[in-house]
Parts: structure tokens; C-alpha cells; sequence
């Protein structure tokens, strides 16, 4: 087969006609048609779609707008008149829900921009798909605008609504050699009856450990979209010989939480929190929460050292309690256009935790996590990820804690973070990255980063389950660090993989296959791994 594609025209002329509804100033900066440049169908449709849009958003659902080209053969320049037909302003009369089996009607209802008996706006019906396909309840929007018989200024919208599974139910009995008969009972629902609301219970019993936790939260608290929240938790380490963890911690505790929405894509919240730990030791526990110095052994250097070879333990922490009472203001900012696998958008978060005085520990911390969505081709999308994170001690913590052991400044280790594994540099074991304590084992650090980058697209031979199965290539880099004076981009750590991800019938499943880049002596690396539960 021969083609010949001709000769190149360039626009010599953009001209607009019909009923103008539009200022000249507005429809030049909607104009993607640069005059004496190549012409491109592209951009030609590009204008015609983003005037048709712009009427739209003044109520003209039904505008028409025809790009007529007037071509020159002899200087080989065409000269476009973009002829628009705005037609009729049309009013939305009716609303409608398909689909919502499990959910009730005013759960989506309330998330509309676009009004029953107001003038037609796409820009409100988009911002509305947006927030109906953020909730956890659903997988799939349809928008269809309907034109009404005989009626030229009215028009209905029907969203066509395809849920998911918003929750998990999990039970089960075991038994170990170390812990006896293992009990567990969960229940997660972001969607509870149907209401919009989130509710989770967590119990597990074993002679090792006795907890429950519960959570609450209303979305809608006030019809202005003002949430309340709340939550129980309760933990119990029973400290036995047989216990392999370096340190076990009793907590007991609640949250009260309020938000409020700033913008469209803006919010706000505050919570106040009170928690009660109890530290105990094991026979594994390590120097610092014993308080009892050792001689290091093994092929971890432990530096500097202490008088007579020994390290610098610190007071420890062994049978101590501390009561904290903390305010966590939250600012978040949501663009993304979908909740699961969203495909253009930012999500950021900003929150800060301050322990105010009065409580037995004094400290402050701040996070920050941020990822960004760029549409590519055929529903892949590349995104970048961040987070940053640090806690520092202050007051009467800060002059008991600061300066008395090799492993802390201040800021007592069980309050670390801690990276490595699927949630952050994936390629390392699960909390595996960063300074070691006396037994040569991980103990996180005060300092936290990490990021990376992720290709994602549907499985080229399951693409009907594209709103449901995602496959993803990905870099990943991070560590923590004693504080954050010892950063180095020489320590941080990186990976590169291949994840798979499914909403399952049983809930979210995350798997990953990863070859760490530039691991050293002594880290933990693991190709393999998994996680249940996790929110994409």
C-alpha cells in the first residue's frame, strides 16, 4: 500500500461566527489553533470541545460548535471559522441514581454540585462525578445527559453508579508453640448500612496479647459537611520468657475528631487524643529500654562506646508509664478524580501531632505525604510519590532524655519511624531500614523520608477488569535517619519492582516482586511481598 500524504498547510487565519455568546477576550484564550502554525485535527477539536464546555457551564448543554476550514491550494494555508450554535439554556430537572444497591440514595445525592431545578453547568456535573467516584463505596461513574421530549429547555442526569466491596470482615482461630490458642475478630466498613459512615472493630486474644480498638466517623455530621469522628483502643502485652519482641507496650486510649471542608477540594480537621504506655522489657529487649549497658558482640559496630567497652544505654525504660494528651491538626488537599486507581489528581496531606504540657512526655511531630496523578495512554497513569516525617522532644523530655545515650536524643525510640517494606521501600524486610540498637536490630529513627515513582496500567489481557486489577512498575527510595542533622542521599535506600494490585472479594490485595538497588551489609532484603487491606 502506497501513501502519499501531500503537501503541509498552515493555518493562515482563526475566525469565530454564528451567535456568539462569548466575549472575543474568552474565546481566544478557549482557542488551541495557533495561527501560522501547522495545522493539526487535534488541536481543532480540542477548541471546539473546550467551547461547547465553556457554554455549558452557562447552562447551553446542548451547544454545537462546527469547525469549517477554507483551504488555499496556492499558498497552502487553511484559515478555520469556528461557527457556534449555542442552542437553547436548559434547566436539570431531575437527578437520578442507578446502581445503589448497598448505599442509600442521600449518601450520593449529597455529594451533587448540580442542583435538580437549576441552570445546567458541566463544570458542576464533573466536580460532582469526581466526588461521587471518591467515595470508598464506589467503583464506576456514568454521567448521561438526557434530553427531554418535546421539552427544548430541560434536561435530566442520570448517573449510572457501579459499587464496590467498602469493607472486611475477618475471623479466625490458630494456635503457635509461643502464644497458645490465637483468636481474632474484625469488622471494617466505611460504608455502614449503607449510611456513608465508618465503623471498624478489631479484637485478637492469644495468652500473649489481649486489644480491641474501635473507630467512628460521620462524614456529614452537619448537612454542611462537617465530620465527627471517634475512637477506643485498648492493648495488653503479656510479658513471658517465650516473647520474642525486643520491648512490649500496654496502651489504653481515645480520639475525638472534628472536620470541617474549606473548598471544593480542601479540608480541614482537628483531633484531641489521650493515651496512656506502659514499657516493658523481654529477654530480647535491647540496652536502651533496659537501661542495663552490654559489651557489643557480634558483627554490628556499635560506636561510640561507653567507658570499659560498654555502650551508653540511657536511663532505659523498662516498667515506666507515660500519659500524653495531643492535639493533631490535619490540613488535606484532594483533586484526584477517582478513589481507587485514580488516573489524573494530587492528594496531599499536612498534619502535625504537639504534645501539649501536662503530659509525662513532651514532644512534637510533623508529616507531610503527597502523590500526584499524570494521565499517559490507554488509562495508564504515572505517579510520584513523597513523605516526610519528624519528631522532635521538648521541655522536661528533651533535658531527661537528650544527651544520655548513644542510641537517643530526647525523643525516646518507641516513638520512632520506621521504613523498609511494601508501604515504603519496597525490597526490604517490614520496618528493617535505619540505625540498629545493641542487639544489631532495627530501632527506626526521628527522621523519616522517602518517594518514588510508579507507572501504572491495566493488565493488557484483563482489560475489562481494569477498574478492579492494576499492574504497576515502580522505584522506590527512602530511609530513616537518628535525626535529621544525619541525613544523606548516600543512605538512602532504592528499589526497583513490579506490583500487582486487586480489589478482591475479601478486600484490597497488594503484591510486589522488588530487587533492592544499592542494599548494604547488614540490610534485610526480601523480593517477595504482600499486604491485605491496603487502600491504593
Amino acid at each position: 500500500m502506497n501513501v502519499s500524504e501531500g503537501p503541509r498547510y498552515k493555518v493562515s487565519d482563526v475566525t469565530f461566527s454564528g451567535n456568539l455568546l462569548l466575549d472575543q477576550a474568552t474565546l481566544t484564550q478557549l482557542d488551541h489553533v495557533k495561527k501560522d502554525q501547522y495545522f493539526n485535527r487535534k488541536e481543532i477539536i480540542d477548541t471546539s470541545d473546550a467551547i461547547s464546555k465553556r457554554l455549558g457551564n452557562d447552562g447551553y448543554a446542548l451547544a454545537k460548535v462546527q469547525p469549517l476550514p477554507k483551504i488555499d491550494e496556492t499558498n497552502k494555508t487553511v484559515a478555520v471559522d469556528f461557527n457556534i450554535q449555542p442552542g437553547d439554556r436548559v434547566t436539570v430537572r431531575h437527578v437520578e441514581f442507578t446502581g445503589n444497591f448497598n448505599t442509600n440514595e442521600d449518601v450520593y445525592r449529597r455529594e451533587m454540585r448540580q442542583m435538580e431545578g437549576s441552570w445546567y453547568a458541566a463544570d458542576k456535573l464533573d466536580r460532582s462525578k469526581e466526588r461521587l467516584q471518591r467515595l470508598p463505596s464506589v467503583q464506576k461513574v456514568d454521567q448521561n445527559v438526557k434530553p427531554i421530549p418535546g421539552v427544548a429547555d430541560q434536561v435530566d442526569v442520570d448517573y449510572d453508579i457501579t459499587e464496590q466491596l467498602s469493607g472486611s470482615f475477618t475471623a479466625g482461630v490458630g494456635y503457635s508453640q509461643s502464644e497458645g490458642v490465637l483468636f481474632n475478630l474484625g469488622l471494617n466498613q466505611s460504608n455502614f448500612l449503607g449510611s456513608g459512615k465508618s465503623v471498624g472493630i478489631n479484637m485478637q486474644r492469644s495468652s500473649y496479647q489481649t486489644g480491641i480498638q474501635f473507630n467512628y466517623n460521620n462524614p456529614y455530621f452537619t448537612v454542611d459537611g462537617v465530620s465527627q469522628g471517634f475512637g477506643l483502643f485498648y492493648s495488653r502485652q503479656n510479658a513471658a520468657a517465650l516473647s520474642l519482641s525486643k520491648y512490649l507496650v500496654d496502651s489504653y486510649g481515645g480520639n475525638i475528631s472534628f472536620g470541617v471542608p474549606l473548598s471544593e477540594n480542601t479540608y480541614g480537621s482537628i483531633a484531641f487524643q489521650a493515651q496512656e504506655q506502659k514499657i516493658k522489657s523481654t529477654n530480647y529487649s535491647p540496652s536502651w529500654i533496659t537501661g542495663v549497658p552490654v559489651v557489643p558482640t557480634g558483627t554490628y559496630p556499635i560506636t561510640p562506646l561507653g567507658a570499659n567497652g560498654y555502650d551508653l544505654a540511657g536511663p532505659g525504660f523498662d516498667g515506666k508509664s507515660f500519659l500524653t494528651l495531643s492535639v493533631i491538626p490535619t490540613l488535606r488537599y484532594d483533586t484526584r478524580n477517582k478513589a481507587v486507581f485514580p488516573t489524573s489528581g494530587i492528594l496531599q496531606s499536612v498534619s502535625a501531632t504537639m504534645v501539649v504540657p501536662g503530659s509525662q512526655l513532651l514532644y512534637y511531630k510533623g508529616d507531610y505525604k503527597g502523590r500526584i496523578y499524570l494521565p499517559l495512554w490507554s488509562d495508564s497513569t504515572l505517579s510520584a510519590h513523597g513523605q516526610v516525617g519528624m519528631v522532635k522532644a521538648y521541655g522536661n523530655t528533651q533535658s531527661t532524655y537528650g544527651g544520655v545515650s548513644q542510641y537517643y536524643n530526647g525523643v525516646p525510640p518507641f516513638l520512632n519511624y520506621y521504613s523498609g517494606g511494601i508501604q515504603s521501600v519496597r525490597g526490604f524486610q517490614d520496618y528493617s531500614l535505619g540505625p540498629r540498637d545493641s542487639n544489631g536490630d532495627p530501632m527506626g529513627g526521628t527522621f523519616l523520608t522517602a518517594g518514588g515513582l510508579e507507572l501504572i496500567t491495566p493488565l493488557p489481557f484483563l482489560t475489562s477488569q481494569a477498574n478492579s486489577v492494576r499492574l504497576s512498575l515502580f522505584w522506590d527510595v527512602g530511609n530513616v535517619y537518628n535525626s535529621y542533622s544525619n541525613f544523606s542521599a548516600q543512605g538512602l535506600r532504592q528499589s526497583v519492582g513490579v506490583g500487582f494490585n486487586w480489589i478482591s472479594p475479601v478486600g484490597p490485595l497488594v503484591f510486589s516482586v522488588a530487587k533492592p538497588l544499592n542494599n548494604k551489609p547488614g540490610d534485610l532484603t526480601q523480593v517477595f511481598q504482600f499486604t491485605v487491606g491496603t487502600s491504593f
